[in-house]
């Protein structure tokens, strides 16, 4: 990883300079789209990191997002997806990162980026705050406990969902316990 954007997206994650960030996260998005190959020059290289950069940007995006007022829900929690909503009230327009364990265990994140008609009409911002995750069904059905967390590590409303019986595909086998 490069160590120099490393050090520029903590200042900014310290100065809580979300703005600065996504300026960067637009300005490398440009370079990727423009590092294209040609018959002699490869820039496969660049292309790589790039992509490295911009996961770091987005790390540092969604540190500054953990301190802020986030809110959620979890529409349902079933062996071919997990669905929902999350939102940071501080940058109500930037994807916030949701968590996915089963058992304790990270096993996957999304971002809540998609648009939904009934995010909009609830004065959500612009409605791009919904998530899909699609969860392997063999872990999903091995799991007992299957947790939805925003990046601060609280649990979203509904994002518990625990085993009452032994595991089977079958909904009726499966109790949600939402969250406080």
């Amino acid at each position: 990883m490069n160590q120099g954007i490393q050090q520029v997206v903590g200042a900014y994650v310290r100065l809580k300079n979300v703005t600065a960030l996504l300026e960067m996260k637009a300005h490398r998005k440009e370079l990727l789209s423009r590092a294209l190959d040609t018959d002699q020059f490869s820039l496969a290289l660049s292309r790589d990191l790039c992509r490295q950069d911009l996961a770091a940007i987005e790390d540092g995006v969604q540190d500054i997002l953990k301190g802020g007022t986030l809110r959620g829900y979890v529409d349902h929690i079933k062996p071919h997806t997990i669905a929902g909503w999350a939102q940071c009230v501080d940058y109500p327009e930037i994807p916030l990162r949701v968590e996915l364990y089963f058992d304790g265990r990270l096993v996957g994140s999304v971002l809540a980026d998609r648009y939904r008609q009934d995010l909009e009409n609830a004065d959500l911002g612009s409605g791009n705050h919904s998530f899909q995750f699609k969860p392997d069904q063999h872990a999903f059905l091995a799991a007992e406990l299957i947790e939805v967390a925003a990046p601060d590590g609280k649990l979203l409303h509904g994002g518990t969902l625990k085993r009452t019986t032994a595991a089977s595909a079958d909904p009726p086998l499966l109790a949600l316990n939402p969250s406080p």
